[in-house]
């Protein structure tokens, strides 16, 4: 069907007013939509937001520090506490025993002395060199780190003290046999250790004028002139060779004890109390190397003296004639 100019021409207003409406509303629902995703999207993200950065407390209380509660005591409390009496079979401090220590001789008396032994070696064993013993070896403390031997007993330290007889029964084969050990001891000495050599009869003279004698060459040459002019004579007197040997400072590290014969009473008893009081002076006992030589007399207090001071005894048997 065709239209008129006129139905044309009416119709055209209104198609155009609505082509003029059409891209403002378009406008308005998309500015709307915006809106819409905008708040959707802000509101995702609050709720991711509250997952991640809150948390909730655990069950049963929080995790923070609980408060301490303190206790409070009152005056009356604490005294009540303070008298409360003591059952009756706890004693008091005056009803308790006295504490008694038993006494140091007490102690001592309960502990048996060691016995460290001894040798007997016949005099053609040694050579007039000296030999090693089983049972001579000295047990004193191993002062200085050297040693020395002298009858074939073992002594260490660094200081040695030689007291030997020199009685009238010391005459002859015994006598000749005396300077030979005594030269070869002194000889084989370290040029590090010092020692001194006491004879004694009646009296008591150090062939070191009671001092140390360092052991180098020249000072062991005028020894062995000292030694071979020793002679025999008179009684048997050591206790004033010990008065000399345990006097000198440094105390010796070892002591060799020497003799050929017996003592009287008055002299052993002297052996076990003098000797023992003077030995416990320095703070420690110097070790006594006791040797019988030939004689075997004096053995018993020769192993009481030995045996005292931590050292050994020895006899030195036959192979010589007096």
């Amino acid at each position: 069907m065709t239209t008129t100019p006129d139905q044309q021409q009416s119709q055209t207003p209104q198609s155009a007013a609505h082509s003029r409406m059409a891209p403002v509303s378009r406008r308005r629902v998309l500015l709307w939509s915006g809106l819409a995703l905008s708040l959707s999207i802000h509101l995702v993200l609050a709720l991711l937001a509250g997952l991640l950065f809150v948390t909730r407390p655990p069950a049963g209380g929080s995790r923070g520090n609980p408060d301490i509660q303190m206790a409070v005591v009152s005056d009356a409390e604490v005294s009540a506490i303070i008298n409360t009496a003591l059952p009756s079979e706890v004693p008091s401090l005056s009803e308790l025993p006295d504490p008694t220590l038993p006494s140091l001789d007490a102690l001592t008396a309960t502990v048996p002395a060691p016995d460290f032994g001894s040798a007997t070696v016949p005099l053609s064993e040694l050579g007039g060199s000296g030999g090693t013993l089983g049972n001579g070896e000295g047990f004193g403390p191993a002062v200085g780190g050297g040693s020395a031997s002298f009858f074939g007993v073992e002594a260490r330290g660094s200081r040695f003290a030689y007291i030997v007889d020199a009685s009238g029964s010391m005459v002859a084969t015994r006598l000749e046999t005396l300077k030979k050990e005594l030269t070869t001891s002194i000889d084989r000495l370290p040029e590090n250790a010092q020692c001194t050599i006491i004879i004694y009869n009646s009296q008591s003279r150090s062939l070191t004028n009671n001092r140390w004698l360092g052991a180098t060459p020249k000072a062991k040459r005028q020894l062995a002139a000292a030694i071979e002019a020793i002679i025999a004579e008179g009684g048997t007197e050591p206790i004033p060779a010990f008065n000399i040997a345990l006097g000198m400072r440094p105390r010796p590290d070892a002591i060799y004890f020497m003799t050929d014969g017996e003592f009287t009473p008055q002299v052993e008893d002297a052996l076990l109390t003098d000797i023992d009081k003077m030995n416990n002076r320095g703070g420690r006992r110097t070790p006594i190397h006791c040797i019988t030589f030939i004689v075997d007399s004096a053995e018993q207090i020769m192993r009481r003296v030995a045996r005292m001071s931590g050292g050994s005894y020895t006899h030195i048997s036959g192979g010589a004639t007096p």
